[in-house]
């Protein structure tokens, strides 16, 4: 599967380009100067991805004991995430990532396989630069608003699921399940009014899935 991405990610590599760099300068630079004024802690944790890690305000509270900052920035791809490791990833050497993207990739007609293609292109920017970094591929959710998409979100999150399988520096987290109801409907109760994003209740669900993730790595 990792052979297969890099190919994938070579193939792609001068429209990712093109692509990236015309979006979200605002808020990459507005990020910048924040974590710029921020004392880094040895054992950073970077939270990533898109709009879903953004209007988390309570990130870094709902994350303790362990040492979190929110990198996200709202309508985000794994493609764009990728591209501003550069910026928003790599100059903290953090000990943990989390990604949280691939949801607007789909909505913008990629399909499972460019999705894995572009976690790749983020996983080997970090692995390179930090070498010793772990980093947690968050599952793609279920929600009202892209039910439509429901075969490629579980398509993606299984190709993501194989992808992450056998290296220990990497490993898929899923918090689709949580948020379903047993016969597979969506926790209406989890989102805002908009179907698609998070509401406190649906907070408090993804945080308690990303500590326990974060929890069995150091059993």
């Amino acid at each position: 599967m990792k052979e297969q991405a890099g190919r994938m990610r070579s193939a792609m590599k001068s429209d990712r380009f093109d692509y990236s760099t015309k979006a979200f300068s605002c808020r990459i630079a507005e990020l910048e100067v924040q974590h710029a004024k921020q004392i880094k802690p040895a054992d950073l944790i970077l939270v990533t991805g898109d709009s879903d890690i953004t209007y988390w305000s309570t990130l870094e509270e709902d994350l303790l004991p362990w040492n979190a900052w929110n990198c996200g920035f709202g309508g985000a791809t794994t493609r764009q995430v990728a591209y501003y490791a550069d910026r928003l990833i790599l100059p903290h050497r953090p000990s943990r990532v989390i990604l949280n993207a691939g949801d607007n990739d789909l909505g913008k007609g990629a399909t499972p396989e460019e999705v894995v293609g572009d976690t790749d292109w983020f996983v080997s920017k970090l692995l390179e630069a930090v070498p010793d970094v772990r980093i947690f591929i968050m599952s793609l959710k279920r929600t009202e608003l892209r039910e439509p998409f429901w075969k490629k979100i579980q398509e993606t999150n299984r190709r993501l699921g194989e992808y992450a399988h056998g290296d220990q520096r990497l490993r898929f987290v899923n918090v689709t399940t949580v948020m379903l109801h047993p016969d597979q409907s969506v926790r209406t109760d989890l989102y805002r009014d908009d179907r698609l994003h998070l509401n406190e209740a649906g907070y408090r669900v993804f945080a308690g899935v990303i500590r326990q993730a974060l929890a069995g790595e150091e059993g």
